[in-house]
């Protein structure tokens, strides 16, 4: 059995059309900026779960943006220039710099049976 995913393709905001290449990192980026920015208008206005503010981990989102893409996460990152030229041609709201990944560093994995104990306790 073989799973495909299908991910966003947005051939409309392709060159000559639009600034995006066709290349499937750009979209990708794209992609990440589009839901970034849904998730970071959710956290300005508030977003509240049982009294408690709801706070995303834009890097996990970028990182499973690129998986689901099959990209590289760090190469990704070079085609910021054509997504913020597409982001002004829509006339969209533009993301912090801090969520704007250029690298992204590897998730560090523990051992199986490795037991870790914090700094500074007593066992």
């Amino acid at each position: 059995m073989r799973i495909e995913f299908k991910y966003p393709y947005f051939e409309d905001y392709c060159i000559p059309k639009g600034f995006l290449s066709r290349d499937k990192m750009c979209h990708a980026l794209f992609y990440y900026f589009i839901t970034a920015q849904a998730a970071w208008k959710e956290e300005v206005d508030g977003l509240e779960y049982d009294d408690e503010k709801y706070i995303y981990r834009y890097d996990l989102l970028y990182r499973s943006i690129a998986k689901l893409y099959d990209v590289d996460p760090n190469l990704m990152s070079n085609y910021w220039p054509q997504v913020k030229l597409q982001i002004e041609r829509l006339g969209l709201t533009d993301i912090p710099e801090a969520l704007k990944f250029r690298q992204i560093a590897k998730i560090s994995t523990i051992k199986p049976g490795k037991i870790i104990k914090p700094k500074g306790v007593i066992v």
